[in-house]
């Protein structure tokens, strides 16, 4: 969870600085990797 407390941090700190693309696009990176640690499944277990 670390990747989404850095990326969220620096993607506000971009925005507040005026770039609103790169603030874009690290939140929504953020945004993304805090979807996939959300729906996971942690329980899957492989055949091999």
């Amino acid at each position: 969870m670390a990747v989404v407390l850095v990326t969220t941090v620096w993607g506000v700190l971009e925005m507040l600085a005026g770039e609103i693309l790169w603030g874009g696009v690290f939140l929504g990176m953020s945004a993304l990797c805090a979807w996939r640690f959300a729906t996971i499944n942690y329980d899957f277990k492989s055949d091999d």
